[in-house]
């Protein structure tokens, strides 16, 4: 997984041999934009990228209060905010 944008890192990973890679995404709410400009981040190092995660919905998970706090900004991501 490699999570940083830092482009000596990604020239290092591609070094090893690393073709594709699974990251975390841009910050939520999602849109094509942010998406395509963080691919291209890595594209551009010769990196694709395969799969970006979502994190930070601990409460969700678990049932807790502040569930639909964590849910708002991704339900705007899916309707294409």
């Amino acid at each position: 997984m490699l999570g940083s944008l830092d482009r000596m890192y990604m020239r290092k990973i591609k070094q090893l041999g690393v073709d594709c890679v699974l990251t975390g995404g841009p910050q939520i709410p999602w849109t094509e934009k942010s998406l395509l400009e963080s691919m291209d981040q890595f594209k551009a190092e010769g990196l694709t990228v395969i799969n970006m995660m979502i994190g930070g919905f601990d409460n969700t998970i678990y049932g807790r209060e502040g569930r639909d706090e964590e849910i708002r900004p991704l339900s705007r991501t899916s309707q294409g905010a």
